[in-house]
């Protein structure tokens, strides 16, 4: 209860942390952490030492119809072993009118749950598998977090994610498990964001929405100001805007719903095409339209909360990092650098998992968070989606001078599509450099060929040539991060065959952001995907059928 208690305020806390100063939230948090976190570890400490007693203290039958240890019997109490003990805590009333209190053990059979890839989708099935199965995170690299990793650059000394990531309110499965996790003040709201447009012919505009406004007043307060469209062209968004909320459905392309709904091309130009290569990492003749549906109404026309940024100022391998321990004080284990080989079948079921190198780890329940591709090496029988992937371009930027640009630009007519500017963004960034810039190129396919060095003077040139700097301007440093399957791409034939978290084995489950979630591949797709897992396996144990 405590421990509930103590994650219900601190979850709640970063929602307000934008409206209180970052000093005043990480005031409270750590009254809360002060306060709660030594009395639950002392409750857990007080349950340790009591294990190993008789249950109820006298060898009676508890009050779950369970007999009590026997002490001849060798069975362990320990969490390393097959059971685990459960205390809970009854008060009744003695007859000199004190209260009391006995714990009561109830022993159960731990189930073996083994998540195969450290990515997103496979800490959040780990993260939710923890309190009622022995998990064991099996990850074949070095490092959790798989394509929503860090590393630290030398040079700079800043950490860089393998691709720029921004959340949004709307994350919520992405938020909770950061807020668990105990690395949501590491985050920065941006409620009242603003998104700068630039052309390559030099018109500029700002798109913001309204504090404090309904979802379509404030969609049309920053429609009214966006000046980069026509009045006609801005009645004509918000008819092809209700068109899809109202009727688009998954079968068709964003590109054939945008021709039926008449969207001029300068719509389609200024900010469809933007808009669904930032969010679906596709051009927008490839990818379904219920995609597009989806962002269109938890991002932009959902509350204030939901529809704002989330920035996070660290890492992203920092976020994650504490799932180690989270997994650990459950009695559950990762491990690194372990490679699965192939998932062990018996019958309709699987028995466990052999690593590279022969090892045979015994599971009761498997959850495949990996990609399609690695899940077709495991040896197991499940049809998966024609697949191709998109890649995305990240080039980091390092200048000795501070540069006069927004947080965060759109561009128009240009192979870099986005700019963003790490330390007005709240990014950590180091001393040593004034400015940190990061351009981002979606749907990269055809520069995959393109050497670095002519790439990042390409795009520096029109990042420059956009907002008029002087030719002396020059990154003292630069680095490209090219994550080239960074995204599947659905179409509208696979958006239709996307599986589901369950598959024909009967103890073994999917995660990841390809499977069936109603989102578009993002973290939070990733996150939820893993939350669908769990849950999945929760339902499958509940009917008490065991591997």
């Amino acid at each position: 209860l405590l421990q509930r208690l103590q994650d219900f305020f601190l979850h709640r806390l970063q929602f307000f942390r934008g409206e209180m100063g970052g000093n005043l939230f990480e005031c409270l948090a750590d009254v809360f952490n002060l306060v709660l976190h030594p009395t639950v570890a002392f409750v857990e400490h007080v349950s340790q030492m009591l294990a190993p007693l008789p249950v109820c203290g006298r060898g009676e039958s508890n009050s779950h119809g369970h007999s009590p240890p026997d002490p001849k019997s060798g069975a362990s109490t320990s969490s390393a072993t097959s059971a685990s003990m459960h205390v809970c805590v009854e008060h009744y009333k003695a007859s000199n009118d004190r209260f009391c209190c006995r714990f009561i053990f109830r022993k159960e059979a731990v189930v073996r749950c083994i998540v195969i890839g450290g990515g997103i989708a496979g800490i959040a099935a780990a993260w939710k598998l923890a309190p009622i199965c022995q998990v064991l995170l099996l990850e074949q690299r070095s490092v959790l977090g798989g394509r929503a990793s860090s590393l630290v650059d030398r040079v700079s000394g800043e950490e860089v994610d393998t691709g720029q990531h921004l959340l949004m309110g709307c994350y919520q499965t992405t938020l909770q498990l950061l807020a668990d996790l105990g690395t949501s003040r590491w985050l920065y709201q941006w409620r009242d964001w603003q998104i700068h447009f630039r052309t390559v012919e030099g018109k500029a505009a700002v798109l913001s929405p309204g504090l404090r406004m309904p979802a379509a007043a404030r969609f049309l307060r920053a429609l009214a100001r966006f000046s980069l469209l026509s009045i006609p062209d801005r009645w004509r968004l918000i008819y092809g805007i209700t068109k899809l909320v109202t009727s688009a459905s998954a079968g068709q392309s964003c590109e054939q719903f945008l021709q039926e709904v008449r969207q001029t091309p300068a719509l389609y130009r200024i900010l469809w095409r933007p808009l669904i290569l930032a969010t679906l990492n596709a051009e927008p003749s490839d990818v379904d339209v219920s995609l597009l549906r989806t962002v269109v109404q938890q991002a932009f026309l959902g509350s204030v909360y939901e529809g704002g940024f989330v920035i996070p100022r660290r890492g992203l391998s920092a976020l994650i990092a504490p799932i180690t321990s989270w997994i650990q004080q459950y009695g559950g284990t990762v491990r690194l650098q372990a490679a699965v080989e192939q998932v062990c079948l018996s019958g309709d079921s699987a028995a466990g998992v052999q690593l590279r190198g022969g090892e045979i780890v015994p599971a009761d329940v498997v959850v495949l968070a990996v990609p399609p591709y690695a899940l077709q090496k495991l040896g197991v029988p499940i049809t998966v989606p024609p697949l191709h992937y998109s890649p995305i371009f990240s080039i980091y930027l390092w200048f000795a001078e501070e540069l006069p640009l927004p947080p965060m630009t759109a561009l128009v007519g240009t192979t870099v599509q986005w700019v963003f500017h790490r330390q007005r963004l709240q990014f950590q960034t180091s001393s040593q450099f004034q400015t940190s810039l990061v351009l981002v190129i979606s749907a990269a396919r055809d520069l995959l060929s393109t050497p670095v060095p002519q790439l990042v003077e390409h795009c520096w040139e029109e990042v420059r040539s956009v907002f008029r700097l002087p030719p002396s301007v020059r990154p003292a440093h630069f680095r490209v991060m090219k994550e080239v399957k960074a995204t599947p791409v659905f179409t509208p034939a696979v958006q239709l065959q996307r599986p589901s978290v369950r598959t024909p084995l009967r103890n073994v489950f999917l995660a990841g952001d390809w499977i069936q979630t109603g989102l578009p591949a993002t973290i939070e797709s990733a996150a939820y995907s893993g939350v669908l897992a769990a849950t999945a396996v929760q339902q499958y144990l509940q009917k008490g059928v065991r591997g």
